[in-house]
């Protein structure tokens, strides 16, 4: 009994350290891949839509 509580409690240290690197992987990924686009002169993507051409209502 005392090694399935065992199991039990690493799964869920394991799984709490699985979160913890992906949300800083994460973290990581949103502060550098900016910066590096930008440090290699790449431009912010632009939309082809655009609210003017495609709404033909008075307030859009």
């Amino acid at each position: 009994m005392n090694d399935g509580t065992r199991s039990t409690h690493s799964d869920i240290l394991l799984l709490y350290a699985a979160r913890g690197v992906r949300g800083f992987g994460d973290g990581f990924a949103i502060i550098i891949l900016p910066a590096y686009l930008s440090a290699i002169g790449s431009a912010p993507p632009r939309s082809a839509w655009s609210p003017a051409r495609h709404c033909s209502a008075p307030r859009c």
